[in-house]
């Protein structure tokens, strides 16, 4: 019986004590799962779009850069990451029954000058869905050449194939899905499109994961569209069969037929321009089932009408009596939209950006922005509708009411017709955050008294509540637990206090502080010292006056101003060569101001004032006299500034 005991603890031990931990298992022991974060140098990576097939479809990562698969059949898959700016990742990976693996994803940057703007496009379920875009941008200094190409033979078309970006320009591209062409097995409609550049030294490789569902049946990878109603040249559609009988059609009546036509469930077909109708004979053995005869186009006038000819490809022109062949066309090109960072955040709102890539045919009625604290919002959450216009350009809209401290996912859409389009999303935590202050230079120092200066850059999120200068006459960076001066107001922009009471001669340090439920924050610290101002005031003239020359001998009219640029006395910036008439002011107050040279008639002061092109006034301190000289010329000069409110 002891022995029993034994055998079932040793059993038990192995069951129990070697078993995972319970994070590790799947509850259903049929049934497989992985898990993980995508990080970038340690950091999570939102809007990761992480691949998993057969069967699992796409994950996209938010701002804690995690991704989950469950009820997963056990057995080999392949997990595919990709990321704008970065390098894909790729790992094979055997999931076993019962167990919820974790595989911890880091990405690394991409070589090269050369990105797109996006990771990842879902072209969806819905039939009419079959064009989109994304930009291919250059951060480099000089041109980039690149190409593409494409692991998929549902994607039709891609517009342009190849090109160049300027240095710290952008490129947009479009591409053409053909549905027909789909797997039967949904699990394999995917692809990644490649953008790599061409130009020796970049060495850029760019990677977009296009996925797509549809009812294709797989068999249409020979240009046999006899099974088909229509086919795709780029984002012209065109019928695989004539509407015209064998004796043919006049015009009207085959233009008739065309707007009849209902194909597809379309009702927008007609008849192609001469230009569409030359790419179509030039595609003729793609597109199938035409005959060697002639073929009505819709450009012309009056009685008279273009055709070509699908046996020679020449243009002919015939009254529209003539009966001749029908094949209907028409373009149905959803618009392409993309989101722009978010702009002008403040407490109360921020500006969502935009923009439109293609306006699609028929073009959009109307475009805007959702949003929503999940991802891949749609027009069914929170949606704000921008003004509507038929343009390419970039499009915005200020959006009130959104929560501090919450996160958010946006995307641009746009509305025609026959579809709604989004952009990629992008997150957005609209967060808390300190204002922003700058301390500035202190002016009109005297023995005892100052005016201190500040500026508040940002008000902050959200907003400060109290803002003003704390000065000490300790050498430390002085804080609101010393002195403070309180400033009345609100917003950004410059504010100043006067101070009063300083000890002559005694070294000062101030910053400027705001003060918000966040925090506290402050200016630089800047010092300066109360003593006997070094300028002299006159009130009736409306300026100030330095008590000493600029220079203590004399110098030319361009080492002057050189010297008044950087003329800081009493705090102030704003110092310049006074004009003729200020400097006669100054003649007439020469005692009071002090300073001046006039023992001769040699002793000339520079005004600002031209009596010519090249030359300036002057004025003796000797006997008041006006006279001009070249600005090379050695003179004198006294420093004013216009006193301001």
């Amino acid at each position: 019986m002891n022995k029993l005991y034994y055998v079932i603890g040793i059993v038990t031990l192995i069951l129990f004590g070697c078993s995972k931990p319970e994070e590790e298992l799947v509850e259903e022991s049929n049934i497989a799962a992985i898990h993980g974060t995508v990080v970038i140098n340690g950091e999570p990576v939102n809007a990761a779009a992480v691949l998993l097939t057969p069967g699992g479809g796409v994950k996209v990562t938010g701002s804690d850069g995690m991704y989950d698969f469950s009820e997963l059949t056990p057995g080999r898959y392949e997990l595919k990451v990709f990321k704008e700016g970065c390098q894909s990742f790729n790992k094979s990976i055997d999931l076993v029954a019962g167990r919820d693996e974790e595989l911890a994803i880091t990405m690394s940057p991409s070589v090269g000058n050369l990105t797109i703007n996006k990771s990842y496009v879902d072209m969806g379920s819905n039939e009419s869905n079959n064009v989109a875009g994304f930009t291919i941008m250059n951060s480099g200094d000089a041109e980039i050449s690149w190409e593409t190409s494409n692991a998929a033979a549902w994607i039709s078309m891609i517009d342009p194939a190849s090109d160049t970006v300027p240095a710290g320009g952008a490129q947009a591209v479009s591409f053409t899905i053909n549905r027909a062409k789909l797997s039967t097995t949904m699990l394999d409609n995917y692809a990644t499109l490649i953008v790599k550049s061409t130009t020796a030294g970049d060495g850029s490789v760019a990677e977009l994961l296009v996925t797509v569902f549809g009812n294709g049946d797989g068999t249409n990878t020979a240009n046999d569209n006899s099974d088909m109603d229509y086919v795709m040249l780029g984002d012209l559609y065109v019928q695989t069969k004539d509407l015209s009988s064998e004796e043919g059609l006049n015009w009207e009546s085959a233009n008739r037929l065309c707007e009849n036509s209902n194909v597809g469930d379309f009702n927008d077909w007609r008849l192609p321009t001469i230009d569409e109708l030359a790419m179509l004979y030039t595609n003729k053995d793609v597109i199938g089932g035409f005959d060697e005869i002639n073929y009505w186009s819709g450009t012309g006038e009056s009685k008279n009408y273009y055709c070509l000819n699908f046996n020679t490809g020449k243009q002919n022109l015939y009254t529209k009596y003539t009966e001749l062949g029908v094949r209907a066309v028409r373009k149905n090109t959803v618009p392409v939209v993309g989101i722009l960072p978010v702009t002008n955040i403040t407490e109360e709102s921020v500006t969502f950006n935009g923009s439109i890539m293609n306006e699609g045919s028929p073009a959009y009625t109307e475009r805007g922005f959702v949003y929503s604290q999940s991802h891949l919002p749609t027009v069914n959450d929170t949606k704000v509708i921008s003004y509507t216009s038929k343009s390419f350009a970039n499009y915005s809209a200020e959006v009130k009411g959104l929560v501090i401290g919450e996160d958010y996912f946006i995307r641009a859409y746009a509305i025609n017709d026959i579809n709604t389009v989004y952009s990629d999303e992008i997150g957005f935590s609209h967060e808390t955050r300190l204002p922003s202050v700058s301390t500035l230079p202190v002016t009109d120092i005297t023995e005892t008294t100052a005016v201190l200066h500040g500026k508040i850059e940002s008000v902050g999120i959200p907003a400060y509540t109290e803002r003003g200068f704390v000065y000490s006459s300790v050498f430390y960076n002085p804080t609101i637990n010393e002195e403070k001066v309180v400033v009345a107001g609100n917003g950004t922009g410059e504010f100043s206090a006067n101070l009063s009471g300083l000890q002559d001669s005694v070294a000062y340090y101030v910053r400027a502080y705001a003060i918000s439920s966040e925090g506290i924050v402050y200016g630089k610290s800047l010092s300066f010292m109360p003593c006997e101002p070094n300028y002299v005031i006159l009130p009736s003239a409306g300026i100030m006056v330095q008590k000493n020359d600029i220079n203590a001998t004399k110098l030319d009219y361009d080492e002057v101003e050189t010297l008044c640029k950087n003329s800081t006395v009493g705090g102030f910036v704003d110092w310049r060569i006074p004009t003729i008439d200020e400097l006669a002011i100054l003649y007439i107050n020469k005692d009071f101001i002090g300073g001046f040279k006039y023992d001769s008639y040699k002793e000339h002061y520079w005004s600002s004032s031209k009596s010519s092109s090249s030359n300036y006034w002057l004025l003796c301190f000797w006997d008041g006299t006006k006279s001009t000289s070249y600005s090379y010329s050695n003179n004198y000069a006294r420093l004013v500034r216009t006193i301001t409110e």
